[in-house]
């Protein structure tokens, strides 16, 4: 190995690609399926109950979000009919305005 004498860094890298390539063609033995299994039959209850969560919070922010629009959409019309009134109340001056 010329590239990698006197630079430990990439020897490093080349041994850990080398391992990593061995273990990808080692088979998991017979223990090891077992545990990654009974790990797997751990883990899924928390990943129902983090899914039911998530479910929950997207619920939550939904609603709110809902309410928040609703409350713009409410805002919005009573100031369109202020601005309405206004409207009229400017022209009626204008208007009387105009014929004296």
């Amino acid at each position: 190995m010329p590239q990698t004498q006197g630079n430990p860094v990439a020897a490093g890298f080349v041994a850990f690609g080398a391992g990593l390539l061995v273990a990808s063609l080692v088979l998991p033995s017979e223990p090891e399926l077992r545990l990654a299994g009974a790990l797997r039959e751990q883990a899924q209850p928390r990943q129902d109950e983090l899914k039911e969560a998530g479910r929950q919070v997207v619920d939550e922010v939904t609603s709110t979000a809902r309410e928040g629009a609703e409350q713009v959409k409410q805002r919005a019309s009573v100031a369109a009919g202020t601005v309405q009134e206004d409207v009229r109340s400017w022209a009626h001056e204008v208007t009387d305005q105009a014929r004296s």
